[in-house]
């Protein structure tokens, strides 16, 4: 690095220096001046939260009072008439007042009358115990008839915080002696919170207590632009119960982060222009006097020419600089032909080889190091003796004795080489190869030994790293399979020779690990997975293997467990682990494991047998939701060779024409008339006898047999379908619905397939209607909507099935181009005349008809059924009211007999 730039360097540094002093200064008092205003802010605010809650406690305070002071609420308490509790009290005006219970208590604390109001339902309902159980407390109940003022506020409970009132119950003069106490409480739910946080427009929660008395007001920075405060919540008694949070933007903050700024950039500016000045000195004083001082050098080192001198004027410590390089000239010129004999033998022996030379004389015991051997141990000419214990000495001791045989036994011959460790100066070892040949006497006595050494660092550290690859993982450094099959192979060997000590496995694989790659990128997922890599290794003992598989998927060998606890409390302390948010590219990331465990017995003869079974429990423990682990049984094994089986079936099952269709009817509700047939495939096993759906529909999904599977069925249906309009003529003709599969909607050729079907058959597009389930519309809206909109195209009718059951948002439902909505029979069979589930059913059908589009309600199994659908005015349905699924010739029986019409039930 030139002198100037170091100058440079060291006038910036220390500019910078008092530049960083200063803004930390200013940036302490200015920063702390705006936090605390934004701090008594927060504390402002959260003051007026809790304001908020106690002005809700005494809105409740105040219907309870009017109710208490009430002339025909003391009556009550003195004849007891229940036709008060009806009159004054029934669930509508308790609706009104948003109160879920009204308890009446007498002088005693025994309820007269209490009640719990299920708001949607209008139901009443059992009095919570946690609730009830504080009837007794003298501090709520009013034992004394000269009690005159009542008591308001917040009760913790387990299932969550309710606003409770109790006031003394007094006729309307309140000056006789009270009879009793009269109690209304309301959940504190989510509901009161946001109306609350709409009141006071605050972001307001009310949660678990996470605040002290000692420090009842908690304010904290969460990031640059958002400030959190907590505050104590007391209950009705005084006592510690919630903690009131609210959430605020930070402009403070961020009008003090700008005047930073500005006054950071004030102070760039005079260090830049006051640095710029001493610079300008430093060059005119002392930088240009060293750089002629330079020149001269570097003009005499390319001359070469010893005898030249440098000359600096001036009488100060840059011209006794320059007199001592000239000394010094001058002491070099004088040893350059001293040196020239060494120099000369040191090129000889150079040019005989690249490594380190040394020659030994056994007789004297001296010994010659060339250069490049001491300088490939990291020492100076000077640092090594010439003896023979400079060299064996740094030999490791571990293969000392080995090279010192070698010697000896190189004594009867000529040439010899051993590879062994070196002490290189930096206190670690280097791998080097000796060669040497040794000289003899006539009489056979060594006379001296001549040899090399090389390092072979490199290829030993090439041979350790192939070593690593091929046992190790590149991305996370864990054992991979190979590694981690050879040590069960012993772990299992160990079990077998002592029962006592059995071994487990653990197969974890990360839930979801496929979101992340496609949301954040391949290097993110990298990094997950060797953070994830080293919390499993966190939490499992050391002399436990933990292995990564590939992917996504790890294991960890437990050996010297004592049963399927010790596994499980391994699995329980993983998941604890993983469960803590990981921090990956400036993102907050939470991740979870499936965990399948398996432990070794009998049946587990090799490595793999414990793999497989571990692998089983964890797809099992996935199939129950993610995030759990699963323990192996043998049950897991037969259901998953029965599954295994049934998919090899499966795929045979076309080929063999095992596949049959049935049809269910779709009625008109009025007449029943038959409009139109669902097509519904059925496998008929040779084995197993009829296999419904639901058995095997999904292991078609995920294997893709689903497509080839769905054209027999489009093909088969269409065919059946159009048979029946020309044997069966009627206006409109009979329409077919079929089923179309998620994995269906992506094939590229779908619509190619369609329209040769269509084509073969003679069946009309427009009798032809496609079911697709809510729940596939919802994952892939975008694409179900290209596809729907090219089906319209054709003239084919779509339809939605189970609707009700996906969650799909309606406000979207008028964006797909949707002709029927088919209502789950979920919903059909559990409707009451007042029931959720009929008005889910009055919301579709009314829904539909304000969009235009039909209606068919699946699932219809009695006639109260149909009479309610008829009243509500839905005009298809099908069930087992009409008639169950029926092959070809059920169909055209169906469509033969009464002229077309199933006779009503």
């Amino acid at each position: 690095m030139r002198l100037r730039t170091k100058t440079l360097l060291v006038v910036g540094a220390t500019l910078l220096g008092l530049i960083l002093i200063l803004e930390l200064a200013a940036g302490t008092l200015v920063m702390g001046g705006f936090d605390a205003i934004e701090a008594d802010t927060v504390r402002e605010n959260l003051e007026r939260a809790r304001r908020a809650v106690a002005d809700e406690a005494e809105s409740l305070a105040t219907t309870t009072r009017d109710y208490a002071a009430w002339d025909e609420t003391y009556e009550f308490m003195r004849d007891r008439n229940p036709a008060y509790t009806a009159r004054q009290l029934p669930t509508e005006r308790q609706s009104e007042l948003r109160v879920r219970v009204v308890a009446v208590l007498d002088l005693n604390g025994v309820p007269v009358h209490e009640r719990l109001l299920d708001f949607e339902a209008r139901q009443q309902l059992p009095l919570p115990t946690e609730l009830a159980r504080h009837f007794e407390d003298p501090r709520l109940v009013f034992r004394d008839p000269g009690t005159r003022h009542g008591r308001s506020g917040v009760l913790a409970l387990p299932g969550g915080a309710w606003i409770v009132a109790a006031w003394p119950i007094l006729d309307n003069s309140q000056t006789a002696p009270a009879r009793g106490t009269l109690v209304m409480a309301r959940p504190l739910d989510s509901g009161v919170v946001r109306a609350l946080a709409e009141r006071t427009r605050l972001d307001l929660e009310i949660g678990p207590l996470a605040v002290t008395a000692s420090e009842p007001t908690v304010v904290r920075a969460v990031s640059e632009d958002l400030v959190v405060g907590q505050a104590l919540l007391e209950d009705i008694h005084g006592q510690p119960a919630f903690s009131l949070e609210i959430r605020m933007p930070r402009p403070i903050h961020r009008r003090a982060r700008t005047t930073m700024t500005y006054f950071t950039l004030s102070l760039l500016i005079v260090g830049l222009i006051f640095g710029g000045a001493i610079l300008r000195v430093i060059e005119t004083l002392v930088l240009s006097r060293l750089k002629r001082l330079a020149s001269g050098l570097q003009a005499m080192r390319e001359r070469q020419d010893l005898g030249a001198r440098i000359d600096v004027a001036g009488r100060d410590e840059l011209a006794d600089l320059a007199l001592s390089f000239n000394q010094l000239l001058e002491a070099v010129e004088r040893s350059q032909n001293e040196l020239s004999a060494g120099r000369e033998r040191y090129a000889l022996a150079a040019s005989a080889a690249n490594d380190g030379l040394w020659d030994w004389d056994v007789a004297s015991g001296e010994v010659y190091y060339s250069p490049r051997f001491k300088s490939m141990l990291g020492f100076a000419e000077e640092e090594v003796e010439p003896r023979p214990d400079a060299w064996l000495s740094g030999v490791h001791p571990e293969d000392r004795d080995a090279l010192q045989a070698k010697l000896d036994a190189a004594a009867s011959e000529t040439h010899a080489e051993h590879e062994h460790r070196m002490l290189h100066k930096d206190g670690a070892y280097r791998h080097v190869l000796s060669r040497w040949v040794t000289l003899r006497s006539k009489d056979g006595a060594v006379l001296r030994r001549v040899g090399s050494m090389s390092d072979v660092t490199a290829r030993k550290e090439a041979e350790g790293r192939l070593r690593r690859e091929a046992l190790y993982d590149a991305l996370t450094g864990l054992p991979n399979r190979t590694l981690l099959i050879d040590r069960l192979r012993q772990a299992l060997a160990r079990a077998r020779r002592h029962s006592e000590q059995m071994c487990g496995l653990l197969f974890l694989d990360v839930d979801r690990f496929k979101v992340v790659n496609d949301s954040l990128g391949h290097a993110v997922g990298d990094e997950l997975l060797c953070e994830v890599a080293r919390r499993i290794e966190r939490s499992v003992r050391p002399e436990d293997t933990v292995a990564r598989l590939g992917g996504d998927e790890f294991t960890v060998l437990l050996e010297g467990v004592r049963g399927p606890k010790d596994a499980t409390h391994a699995a329980e302390r993983i998941q604890n682990g993983i469960s803590r948010a990981f921090r990956l590219a400036d993102t907050e990331i939470f991740a979870t494991v499936s965990i399948g465990i398996a432990i070794s017995s009998g049946d587990h003869q090799l490595p793999e047998d414990l793999i497989r079974d571990a692998d089983t429990a964890m797809y099992r423990a996935k199939a129950a939701g993610k995030a759990r682990h699963q323990l192996f049984d043998s049950r897991m094994h037969a259901q998953a060779m029965t599954m295994l089986k049934l998919e090899n079936d499966l795929r045979r099952a076309l080929e063999r024409s095992e596949f049959e269709m049935h049809y269910q009817p779709i009625v008109e509700i009025e007449r029943p008339h038959i409009v139109g047939f669902e097509a519904l495939v059925r496998w008929r096993h040779p084995a197993r006898g009829l296999v419904l759906p639901g058995e095997f529909i999904p292991i078609a999904e995920e294997t893709g047999l689903i497509v080839p599977l769905g054209r027999w069925v489009l093909e088969r249906a269409c065919a059946d379908a159009r048979a029946w309009q020309l044997e069966f003529p009627r206006d409109p003709p009979l329409t077919l619905s079929v089923n179309l599969s998620a994995r269906q909607l992506v094939e590229v050729d779908l619509l190619d397939a369609i329209e040769t079907v269509l084509k073969r058959s003679g069946f009309d597009a427009h009798s032809l209607h496609l079911e697709i389930t809510e729940s596939v519309i919802m994952q892939r809206p975008d694409l179900v909507t290209v596809v729907l909109g090219r089906l319209k195209d054709l003239g084919i009718r779509v339809s939605i099935d189970d609707f009700g059951t996906g969650y799909s948002s309606l406000s979207y439902l008028h964006l797909f181009p949707v002709d029927c909505l088919k209502i789950d029979r979920s919903f059909v069979s559990s409707m009451q005349a007042l029931g959720k589930q009929r008005r889910i059913v009055e919301t579709i059908l009314m829904l539909a008809k304000n969009l235009g589009i039909d209606v068919i309600a699946e699932g219809v199994e009695g006639e109260e059924q149909r009479q309610t659908l008829r009243g509500l005015g839905c005009g298809l349905a099908q069930g087992y009211l009409f008639s169950r699924p029926v092959d070809e010739q059920g169909a055209r029986q169906l469509l033969t007999v009464g002229a077309d019409t199933i006779p009503e039930a």
